[in-house]
């Protein structure tokens, strides 16, 4: 036992020796930065020691234990130098501990078997970190009050007080005193930064902002506590850290307390320095300080420690290696046993005492110091305040480099903001004290004290960005910018901003960089670095070099040309100077390797891509340029061309140049094939006369084929081979004409001789005629051919010739009455030409001439109408009717109207003989439509010729779609739908009706309709972003609308609209973990969201190695943006199941208004230790328990937690009930309770109000009086336990009957809060009545008090009236009055009265009146005088006179009646 106790005295020892060197070490800078940078280097050196191989024999495993946490604790740093930390205890070998800077090719292989396998590397990047001031939210975490952690900086478990048990009884608050303060001790090179008086009410909204700073949910279990208390902040000194987060000293029993456990511990491991051979006695005085503070928390019994110099043989003793240069002039701390006088000392050696002993060795080292300023700082002796000044008091800072030149105070009443804002006052050495007035009463006040000597205070922080204040990089290209940070004292805590926002957490140190993915748009960004002194920021313009890509880009193909139209970037950097084109026809070749077409003129929209390869996609991209450099690419696009523009060729079919042919009825045809780009338009030419179609026995008919792109074939056909001429083909185009030129010759007459008139004769007949319309040349002769027999072959009819000049012929026939046929036919010298008609000449067989009728049977139409009109594309229905011998063949086709369009092939129809009458012949019914205004033409022919009929249908409306749509659907959802007017559009287009559906099965009007006005001749629609739905499939018809209405829809055109999500995901991603493992994470906003950001997807999971892309699956979250468009979100452990110690994976996307872009590179983070802190469920419900006044209070309290919570209740008194059920009786006031919950993950507690529902007390000062007129007077003071506000009090009252004791029946009478007396009128007199009185607050009624008993007063007389006052020549006064009855005795009267008069005029309330007394002798008369001498009475003086009649007791008052004396010299 007595060996573990001496154990734990020397770790005591080694502890006390370490605070007492590094207080004694002066604050130095290394001699260079890379030293400075490699201290946390070093502090994590020290924490593997304990790790590290060793040679050390131990007496047992529980030694083991003890010494390996000394290592870690009993160490002091020096630079440069060996430091040997001792402990010399009997039959123990010495164990050395060696650190990095040793130079192991001077030590022994003694030393060599000690230390690390591997020296320590420094890194260089490494900065020191320096422990930051937050005076402005809770000095406790309020999650972490009244809990034990494990730190996740140094391993410690750190244990929070509660805030219940901290006080202000460090401070005399009276101010009876000037030495009232504890003073904070002083903690090795660290300097109280801030001492704040903390009220409940601050301390509950610095709470509360404490959780809505860190985006949570207040608890309902949140707490005040009672009592204000006082805690300070220490802050390192320059080079020195916090090992973890232990900065705050609690007062408590008038004490300052370390957070337990770590008391000691936070002491001896938060900083490193060297000592100085001067300040001897300050070590001394250090040392004793130090063991006093730690002794008293670490160790039960008492110790004295002092500084000694060391021995020359104390080396021998230890059996220090030889190679070990020591300073023989070193101080050692030496740290006994302290025996009280019934305690005998062991009686040893000095050599025995001085092993048993804690011995400190440390080299005294003969450094310079540089550093600037004292190394800690102003120690506070006293505050007081008073209603608009305090007065501060100060020692000397107890680590002093120089002389002490003056002293800087500052105060605030915002700790908040830095200390360069706050007021100031320098004060000169020697002068300790200050007074600070003119302050705001009932005012918090923040202040600190900074002592200066001749290197002056801290410094701000200056700033430099190596690359200037400017730099240039191209768009969307990552860079890098430098931070260098120098001149800052104490080193200052540096971050990078871009528009006020931090862009990571703020790291101490001299450097930072900046990595940046790239920007789109010219920006600033700030580094900012702040300490103590004052905060420093750098701007640097990151100029972008070019401008964003181009927007909305279209393309249209024009042979082997693209013509290319786009809108200028959004964000351009700066004045635009031009475009660049990029196209290629291999893709896969970098961008530097595609052509260019430079369009040097900034407000270009739109140009051409020529001589290109015909039928080649080619895949474009579009730049902008500024007077910078080159912008984005867009994104690219391909586009296929098409042949390139070339003039026609003509080729004619039959290929003859030269057709000769008989005459006849048959049709003669000539094809003509152009071939150009763009498609040819071909005229036809007869004899040098433009050919129309449908005159002139022509018709012109388009017989291209429908696919064909560079072909256009065009057939000319007469109606009969029956002329000659010159046929010309003529083709056009953009690029030129061509045209060829065919000879036609009819080898004879083209038409039968004309006006052939057969009349009979009586023998034969005769026939004259005219010559042919169509000789084709000198007629010769004519061939007149006649038969019976009309259907029998030509060739067997008779024929007779005659010369060409004759124009008549007489036949002769034996036939008589019959009927005979008869045909001409010229002939001239190339052969004979066409045979008429048949013409019957007897009255034989009738001839039937050919005719045709054209008969509609749908839509309607009248006989005598030649023109009806019809719907586009309407269908008509029709048939044709022909007469005539022989059979002939019937045909429909359509005839134009606008001579320049060509008409349609006519189409055959199938026909039957009619059975009631011969020789007429019915077609089938057909139908057709027409797109505009043309003729319907239906026409017969036989051998005798053709015949036709026609009707004209004319269509107002649109006859045709608008042709040529096209869709074209931009990056961010914008659609745009051009299309050119229709072919026929039958008049002037007003409009245009674009229909729009998803589903195309759909009836037209569910179709969603958009009219198109405006710019007609270039008519588009464009669908905004946000019109129609992202990635869904749309189909487009397009109808054009005249004066007379819509016409044909278009066939439905399908395309697909995008998503139009944001163009790139969220940057910057901080998830920062909070101590309870919820996670805070922040980032920006899309760089390109294509439209306002609606909200934010977090996808998070735990990062098992499983693929990123596979994040939709993960658990997600939506978040709405922030006001600037950033996003932030809190992740709550317990909502989202965060599992403690696992590593997690985060991916956020964002939404705009219309879809969801792409998720960020996956965030990772990984969580702490997750126990989970007591729960607490109050039965019955809710914080807040109603009682009846002197009522039970019962509540349960049970706490889930894990692991399992202890639960106990704290009364308001302080007073603790175990168990989670407490029980309160006869409560009469307000009391608060806490149910305390506890386990190893924290400590909560939920605070019950118990409510009195109304005073719990009677009212106090209860008395009643009884009054005249039979009243009674009562009146109250409130009472003690009001429990809310007193909203009214009851009056309770009942007379008590003759031998009674309580009221048979009790009266109630409500009287209002603010009145504390009530006035009980018209009662009996002479009665017994019991009072009580009871108040009720806003809660409800309270406790009703005891009775009074009082009796009334009898009943008064009447007051006397018609007072009649005569005064005499002596004054003397007669004065007459009807007496009233007596109240007692109501058939007398009033015999005894008081007379007062006064010569006040007039009366008030505080007049004097003077008294006579007059009894009536006799009590029954009607009329009552009295005689007053004059003696009472003043001469020539107006008095006031009133009566009070006196009873059992005495009446009212009369009214005054006022008289006049006079000079009093006349008597009777």
């Amino acid at each position: 036992m007595n060996r573990k106790w001496l154990l734990r005295a020397v770790f005591t020892a080694c502890i006390a020796a370490v605070l007492l060197a590094q207080e004694m070490i002066s604050s130095s800078t290394p001699p260079s930065m890379e030293i400075d940078l490699n201290i946390q280097d070093w502090m994590h050196a020290l924490r593997r020691v304990k790790r590290a191989p060793t040679r050390i024999r131990l007496i047992a495993v529980e030694w083991m234990e003890f010494l390996s946490s000394a290592l870690s604790t009993c160490l002091i740093l020096a630079l440069y130098q060996l430091i040997l930390c001792i402990i010399r205890i009997e039959d123990v070998q010495p164990i050395l501990v060696v650190l990095p800077g040793f130079q192991p090719e001077k030590a022994s292989p003694y030393f060599h078997d000690l230390m690390y396998p591997e020296p320590l590397k420094r890194r260089l990047t490494k900065r020191a970190r320096y422990c930051p001031i937050l005076v402005s939210s809770p000095p406790i975490p309020p999650p972490d009050e009244g809990k034990c952690i494990t730190s996740k900086t140094s391993g410690r478990e750190i244990c929070y007080p509660n805030y219940s048990e901290l006080d202000t009884s460090c401070t005399d608050i009276t101010g009876q005193t000037r030495n009232g303060l504890v003073v904070p001790p002083a903690v090795p090179h660290a300097t109280v930064r801030a001492m704040a008086f903390v009220p409940p009410d601050n301390l509950r909204r610095l709470i509360i902002q404490y959780y809505r700073q860190h985006g949570k949910q207040i608890p309902k279990n949140l707490t005040n506590t009672p009592r204000s208390f006082l805690f300070v902040k220490y802050h390192c000194d320059y080079g020195y850290e916090f090992v973890d987060e232990v900065d705050t000293l609690f007062c408590r029993d008038k004490q300052w307390d370390c957070v337990p456990t770590a008391m000691a511990d936070a002491a001896t491991r938060v900083c490193h320095s060297t000592m100085k051979e001067s300040n001897v006695d300050v070590r001394r005085d250090m040392c004793w300080i130090l063991m006093k503070r730690l002794a008293s928390s670490l160790f039960r019994k008492p110790f004295v420690a002092h500084w000694r110099v060391a021995p020359a043989n104390l080396w021998t003793k230890i059996n220090t290696p030889a190679h070990a240069k020591m300073d023989r002039n070193a101080y050692y701390c030496v740290v006994l046993p302290k025996y009280t006088s019934n305690q005998q000392a062991p009686t040893k050696s000095p050599q025995a005492a001085t092993s048993t002993s804690l011995v400190l060795l440390s080299p005294i080292l003969s450094l310079k110091s540089i550093g600037k300023g004292p190394g800690s700082a102003p120690i506070i002796k006293a505050a007081r305040q008073g209603r608009t000044s305090i007065e501060i008091r100060w020692d000397p800072p107890g680590i002093i480099n120089r002389p002490i030149t003056s002293y800087t105070v500052y105060y605030t009443n915002n700790g908040n903001q830095p200390i360069k804002n706050w007021k100031k006052i320098e004060i000169k050495e020697p002068t300790r004290e200050i007074e600070i007035t003119d302050l705001r009463p009932d005012t918090q006040y923040f202040i600190r004290l900074r002592a200066n000597d001749q290197l002056g205070p801290a410094s701000r922080p200056f700033v430099h960005i190596e690359q200037g204040d400017e730099m240039f990089v191209p768009p969307m290209q990552p860079f890098t910018v430098s931070c260098n940070v120098t001149r800052a004292d104490p080193p200052a805590t540096i971050t990078w901003q871009h528009k006020g926002r931090p862009m990571n957490n703020g790291e101490k140190g001299t450097h930072m960089t900046m990595q940046n993915g790239g920007i789109i748009e010219n920006t600033e960004y700030s580094c900012v670095a702040e300490n103590e002194a004052g905060k420093s920021t750098k701007r640097i313009n990151v100029t972008v070099t070019g401008p964003s890509a181009p927007e909305r880009i279209r393309y249209q193909i024009d042979g082997d040309k693209v013509n290319l139209n786009w809108e200028q970037p959004r964000i351009t950097n700066g004045p635009m100077v031009g475009y660049d084109i990029l196209y290629t026809d291999d893709p896969s070749l970098p961008p530097e390797q595609w052509s260019v077409l430079p369009v040097n003129d900034l407000n270009a929209r739109s140009a051409p891509v020529p001589r290109l390869q015909e039928k080649t996609p080619y895949t474009f991209m579009i730049r902008g340029r500024n007077n910078l450099g080159n912008g984005l690419n867009s994104a690219p696009f391909t586009a296929t061309t098409w042949l390139g523009a070339r003039p026609p060729t003509i080729t004619i079919v039959p290929e003859e140049t030269r057709i000769e042919k008989d005459p006849s009825n048959d049709e003669l045809s000539i094809e003509c094939e152009a071939r150009g780009v763009p498609k040819p338009k071909i005229i036809w030419l007869w004899s040098g006369q433009w050919v129309e179609d449908g005159k002139d026995e022509f018709r012109v008919y388009d017989v291209s084929p429908p696919d064909a792109q560079d072909v256009v074939r065009s057939k000319l056909t007469a109606q009969s081979t029956t002329r000659s001429g010159a046929v010309t083909c003529q083709a056009m185009n953009n690029e030129g004409s061509v045209e060829t030129r065919v000879e036609v010759k009819i080898k004879g007459p083209g038409s039968p001789p004309s006006s052939i008139q057969p009349s009979p004769l009586n023998n034969g007949f005769q026939v004259t005629w005219m010559p042919p319309r169509r000789p084709n040349g000198k007629i010769k002769n004519y061939i007149i051919y006649y038969s019976k027999n009309p259907d029998s072959p030509l060739s067997e009819w008779e024929s007779t010739t005659v010369p060409g000049d004759d124009r008549s012929f007489k036949a002769v026939v034996d036939d008589e009455d019959t009927p005979y046929v008869v045909k001409l036919q010229a002939v001239t010298d190339d052969g004979p030409g066409i045979i008429s008609e048949a013409y019957e000449v007897t009255t034989g067989r009738k001839q039937i001439p050919l005719n045709v009728k054209l008969e509609i049977t749908n839509p309607d139409v009248g006989e005598e109408t030649t023109e009806t009109i019809v719907e586009p594309g309407q269908l008509i229905y029709f048939r044709c009717i022909a007469d005539g011998r022989p059979m002939p063949s019937v045909s429909y086709s359509w005839l134009p109207v606008n001579t320049s369009d060509s008409g349609d092939e006519p189409v055959p129809i199938p026909v039957k003989p009619d059975e009631n009458q011969k020789h007429r012949y019915n077609s089938i019914e057909v139908f057709s439509f027409t797109p505009t205004k043309r003729i319907l033409l239906c026409e017969a022919r036989n051998a005798d010729g053709s015949v036709d009929d026609r009707h004209v249908f004319n269509v107002n409306k649109p006859g045709s779609p608008p042709r040529d749509i096209s869709v074209i659907v931009d990056p961010d959802n914008r659609v745009t739908v051009t299309f050119q007017p229709p072919k026929h559009p039958n008049g002037d287009i007003k409009k245009y009706n674009v229909y729009v559906t998803g589903d195309p099965s759909l009836p037209i009007d569910q179709w969603h309709a958009f009219p198109v006005e405006g710019d007609l001749d270039e008519p588009k629609i464009v669908f905004q972003r946000g019109d129609l739905e992202p990635d869904t499939p749309y189909y487009v018809k397009v109808a054009s609308v005249n004066d007379n209405g819509e016409g044909v829809q278009s066939d439905p055109t399908h395309f697909n609209t995008v998503s139009g999500a944001p163009i790139d995901a969220p940057g910057d991603i901080l998830p920062t973990v909070s101590v309870e493992n919820s996670v805070n994470l922040s980032w920006i906003a899309p760089s390109q969201p294509l439209g306002p950001i609606k909200s934010y997807t977090v996808y998070f999971t735990q990062d098992d190695g499983s693929p990123d892309e596979s994040y939709k699956d993960w658990q997600r979250i939506d978040v709405n943006p922030l006001d600037d468009g950033n996003g932030a979100v809190t992740l709550p452990k317990d909502q989202y199941d965060i599992r403690p110690n696992t590593p997690y994976k985060i991916r956020i996307s964002a939404t705009n208004d219309l879809s969801e872009g792409p998720a960020s590179d996956a965030a990772t983070f990984t969580t702490g230790s997750g126990e989970i802190p007591p729960t607490i469920t109050l039965d019955p419900a809710g914080n807040i328990f109603e009682v009846k006044p002197k009522g039970v209070v019962l509540i349960k309290c049970t706490a889930t937690g894990i692991p399992e919570p202890r639960v106990w209740w704290v009364k308001e008194n302080g007073e603790t009930v175990d168990g989670n059920t407490i029980q309160l009786s006869d409560v009469v006031k307000d009391t608060s309770l806490i149910c305390m919950a506890e386990n190893n993950a924290g400590k909560v507690q939920e605070n019950v109000q118990a409510q009195v529902m109304g005073p719990g007390s009677a009212p106090n000062e209860f008395v009643a009086l009884a009054m005249p007129n039979q009243e009674i007077n009562v009146e109250w003071a409130s009472p003690d336990a009001v429990n809310g506000k007193v909203t009214h009090y009851i009056v309770h009252y009942g007379e008590i009957s003759e031998g009674g004791k309580e009221p048979a029946e009790w009266h109630t009478i409500q009287v209002p809060g603010d009145d504390v007396n009530h006035r009980l009128s018209q009662l009996e007199p002479k009665k017994d009545f019991a009072v009580k009185i009871q108040a009720v607050s806003d809660r409800g009624p309270g406790v009703v008090s005891e009775p009074q008993y009082i009796r009334t007063l009898p009943k008064a007389p009447e007051p006397v009236s018609d007072i009649n006052v005569q005064v005499y020549p002596n004054n003397s006064l007669h004065v007459d009055f009807t007496p009233p009855n007596d109240p007692e005795s109501p058939d007398k009267k009033i015999k005894e009265y008081v007379i007062q008069y006064s010569s006040d005029d007039p009366v008030t309330d505080e007049t004097e009146w003077k008294e006579l007394r007059y009894v009536d002798p006799n009590d029954g008369d009607d009329k009552t005088v009295i005689e007053i001498s004059g003696e009472n009475f003043n001469p020539e003086t107006k008095y006031n006179l009133r009566i009070i009649p006196r009873g059992e007791i005495d009446g009212q008052p009369s009214e005054p009646t006022d008289f006049e004396t006079s000079d009093g010299s006349k008597g009777f």
